[in-house]
């Protein structure tokens, strides 16, 4: 089943990421280097990253975030009170139909 919409390009950005993540990880642990070497590359990549991470995916994933929250509150809250609006109509219309007669003595 296909995905559509904002959240599809979500979980594709974050799918990206962890790729990412996983690939320079491999790179670093299986290259051939002295363990302070193998530090100092971490610690670079690491910058690297969330130097690329800040200025080019969260940008993406904030407007994924907005047209959801914007879509939830346009669409789908008035959608679901307009719903429940209809079942409390209907719930006491049914109630105030059957209510019980008193009872003779």
């Amino acid at each position: 089943m296909k995905r559509q919409g904002p959240i599809s390009g979500a979980l594709f950005l974050f799918g990206a990421v962890v790729g990412a993540l996983a690939g320079v990880t491999a790179g670093i642990l299986l290259a051939p280097k002295s363990g302070k070497e193998t530090r100092e590359d971490i610690k670079r990549k690491t910058k690297e990253l969330k130097t690329k991470f800040d200025t080019q995916v969260a940008p993406k994933f904030k407007k994924k975030i907005t047209e959801i929250k914007t879509k939830f509150n346009k669409d789908i809250i008035p959608s679901v009170k307009k719903k429940v609006a209809t079942v409390q109509k209907d719930v006491t219309e049914f109630f105030s139909e059957k209510k019980p007669k008193p009872a003779k003595k």
